[in-house]
């Protein structure tokens, strides 16, 4: 193994700690670690010393390794240069108040859907955010927009890459299934997912498409319970395609963002 590919493949497993311990917020232990990673413990202890000499990881009193405040504040100050939160918030906060509804805003890139931010609604019985986390593209709303905004050759190349993971009983698993409701979505220019990700949780979601430039880049969606499904499916369509329509004079920013 020569010099150069040694410190690319050990940065490559530094970062994938750092994803590991994304979704651990109450931290890992060295062994935990190192089940997870399927590297040897030798291995990850010298990754972690040097990251926590960097200050991205914090080692705890109880030997449970959890990401840095140092980290989560350059993903706040990079969210923060982009500039472009003023031009969506207001977006968002119209969709939500219009529906009571929490309304969240997603970017694919590479293939991965990432929930960058979101907006509460009123409503009591509420469902929960996925703000900060990457969701899986067939079972999420804003994933299905996606997918449906992709040419032919495009989107088999992309479901030839993807796991059909169940998340709940109701999560599309068959290929043809998937493709079926793709076709619908081409059409409506909204998204459904009924209780695919989470029980008693469903969604709608439309595509953010710029004029200016030539992909979709994100979505605009609103969660809520299954119990408001009908309602949701009667009115808030229209409210997401104006919210949508808003967001796209915006959307060469987001683009430059992740995909120039």
């Amino acid at each position: 193994m020569t010099a150069r590919y040694a410190t690319v493949a050990a940065v490559g497993r530094g970062v994938r700690i750092l994803e590991v311990l994304s979704r651990h917020p109450e931290g890992l232990s060295l062994t935990e670690l190192a089940v997870t990673l399927e590297t040897p413990a030798a291995t990850v202890h010298r990754l972690l010393q040097s990251l926590q000499r960097g200050g991205y990881v914090a080692r705890a009193t109880s030997g449970r390794h959890r990401l840095s405040l140092r980290i989560i504040g350059l993903a706040y100050r990079y969210v923060r240069a982009l500039d472009w939160k003023r031009n969506y918030a207001g977006v968002l906060e119209d969709v939500s108040a219009t529906t009571g509804e929490l309304a969240q805003l997603a970017v694919v890139s590479e293939g991965v859907l990432f929930f960058l931010d979101k907006v509460e609604g009123h409503h009591a019985l509420r469902v929960a955010s996925l703000v900060g986390t990457e969701a899986p593209v067939h079972a999420t709303a804003s994933g299905k927009v996606w997918l449906a905004s992709l040419t032919d050759d495009e989107l088999l190349r992309a479901l030839s890459r993807l796991e059909l993971r169940p998340y709940t009983a109701r999560t599309i698993r068959d290929v043809d299934r998937l493709l079926a409701e793709i076709r619908e979505i081409r059409v409506r220019g909204w998204a459904l997912t009924d209780e695919e990700l989470m029980p008693g949780t469903c969604g709608l979601a439309v595509p953010i498409r710029p004029s200016s430039v030539p992909t979709v880049v994100g979505a605009l969606s609103v969660a809520f319970p299954a119990l408001r499904r009908d309602e949701a499916l009667r009115y808030y369509p229209a409210v997401l395609q104006e919210g949508g329509a808003r967001l796209a004079r915006f959307g060469n920013q987001v683009y430059e963002a992740f995909f120039a």
